[in-house]
């Protein structure tokens, strides 16, 4: 009985839930892409036409670069990106020389 408890008191009292975190990552990302931009994209440098947004609402979101984070940072980003934009291509560096 001592033990149920203790297991049970462990579970509610989790400092750190990573769904939660992920979630909260991923919504505080998409807060930024909503932000508005600085300045509208600009002309296309060849044909000096006005450059259309490529998101899916039509909008001029802000470009935002991540570096650094472990893996769990990586998933959340990627999900609100595409919210916004759609399908995406990703370019992973990996710092580690090992195959691991």
């Amino acid at each position: 009985m001592a033990v149920e408890k203790i297991k049970l008191e462990h579970n509610m009292n989790r400092p750190y839930d990573n769904k939660y975190a992920i979630q909260q990552i991923e919504d505080g990302h998409k807060s930024l892409l909503q932000r508005e931009t600085f300045s509208p994209l600009g002309n296309d440098s060849v044909t000096g036409e006005k450059l259309t947004p490529i998101s899916l609402d039509g909008k001029h979101h802000p470009r935002i670069i991540t570096l650094g984070g472990d893996h769990t940072i990586v998933l959340p980003l990627l999900r609100s990106i595409y919210s916004a934009y759609g399908p995406i291509s990703v370019i992973h560096f990996d710092s580690h020389l090992g195959g691991a």
